[in-house]
């Protein structure tokens, strides 16, 4: 027994897994526990004397009790408490249902190196298509969040089935089905083709059903391997209010911009996820792959140019000085402390797997007081580590 569970020899007690959060050293007493240990008939005992003990209490002559009073207002305190863990719980579950979109490591390393060096031209290109496609998912969430069905998608899904990748921009989950979405941002007036749409000034896009079918037959393969016999229906869907397609057939399945809120208006979605939507959508993200693309733009520490950004407009400052300073470029003041630490956040997407050291960082953040650095490090940041060998993670 625990020394705070003072339990006379002989007296009859309980030793069972709620003790956790019954018993007198759950946090019921003065002495406060993480460990499990013997809960005494299921109500707490202090060192109190009284005459009033409840009936279904059964403590041995001249034991130090709480009277009835006490005892009741403190179990439905702890009754309450347990309630709220088992529902908090609960929630957490639910929320691993949802996976939520955020901005691909990729294009996150592009634009902080475009703030500190020059890239290649196809780098460059591959930027821009990497923002224009972000962009258009997020105003697809948007609809979703709009017609209040975002907690039944998982966003932004790297896969793969035999060693053949795919992506999956969004699944949304229902009933005894599934719903693919290919997401497109394409601007413009176009025509359609089986194979490529066609710009009026000539430029040819590959017809994204092409990509659509590949990626639904091998998410299809993907849950039959997983032992789900669930239907997939598969659609493109156009974000972009600026864009145009001539000639789409009637049987396409396509979504034009117009289309978007009759469609999601049409979706009837369950209140919530049962247990098997949750456990599928477990087992979905449990097999994406974060790590993807693997090849991705090469840069060195020695090529990149040293100094905090402006958060409004991206620019390089290699001195900074003060609380505050405005930025050569937009004219925004920005918080030194903040850059400074948005730029040691920038160094730890580009090189993971350096540690971070004062030295290192005051070097990175460019010329300016030490000690701000530090400081910044000391603050957000925890230690590890003296002396030489010391570092923050």
């Amino acid at each position: 027994m625990l020394s705070g569970c003072r339990i006379l020899p002989g007296y009859p007690a309980t030793s069972t897994t709620i003790a956790l959060w019954l018993s007198d050293s759950s946090g019921l007493s003065d002495n406060e526990h993480d460990d499990c240990s013997l809960a005494v008939g299921f109500f707490r005992v202090t060192r109190q004397i009284t005459e009033c003990l409840l009936s279904g209490c059964r403590i041995l002559p001249g034991y130090p009790a709480t009277g009835i009073e006490t005892v009741y207002n403190k179990f439905i305190r702890t009754f309450l408490r347990i309630v709220t863990i088992v529902v908090l719980k609960i929630i957490e579950v639910i929320v691993i249902a949802y996976k939520e979109r955020i901005k691909p490591e990729h294009l996150r390393i592009l634009e902080i190196l475009l703030t500190r060096t020059k890239i290649s031209r196809d780098d460059y290109y591959y930027f821009l298509n990497l923002k224009k496609g972000f962009e258009g998912e997020l105003v697809f969430d948007a609809y979703t969040k709009q017609f209040k069905l975002d907690h039944f998608f998982l966003n932004d899904l790297q896969l793969e089935i035999r060693r053949a990748p795919f992506q999956v921009d969004a699944l949304m989950i229902r009933t005894n089905l599934l719903i693919l979405y290919e997401i497109k941002n394409f601007e413009g007036i176009y025509k359609w083709g089986a194979e490529k749409f066609t710009k009026t000034t000539g430029t040819e896009l590959e017809n994204p059903s092409l990509q659509l079918q590949k990626t639904k037959v091998r998410l299809e393969l993907l849950l039959q391997e997983k032992g789900y016999s669930l239907k997939v229906d598969a659609y493109v869907i156009f974000v972009n209010p600026e864009f145009t397609l001539l000639g789409t057939p009637n049987d396409s399945n396509f979504i034009l911009p117009s289309q978007i809120p009759g469609h999601f208006r049409n979706i009837q979605a369950a209140p919530e996820l049962n247990a098997e939507q949750i456990k599928l959508a477990e087992t979905l993200m449990n097999l994406h792959d974060s790590s993807y693309p693997r090849k991705k733009t090469q840069y060195t520490y020695s090529d990149l140019k040293k100094g905090i950004t402006c958060p409004e407009c991206g620019t390089l400052a290699e001195k900074f000085s003060g609380y505050s300073q405005v930025c050569t470029k937009c004219g925004n003041k920005m918080n030194v402390n903040k850059a400074i630490r948005s730029s040691i956040e920038d160094f730890h997407t580009l090189f993971p797997e350096i540690k971070l050291t004062s030295r290192r960082m005051m070097d990175w953040c460019g010329c300016g007081n030490d000690m701000r650095v530090y400081r910044v490090l000391k603050k957000n940041y925890r230690m590890i580590g003296k002396n030489r060998g010391r570092y923050y993670i």
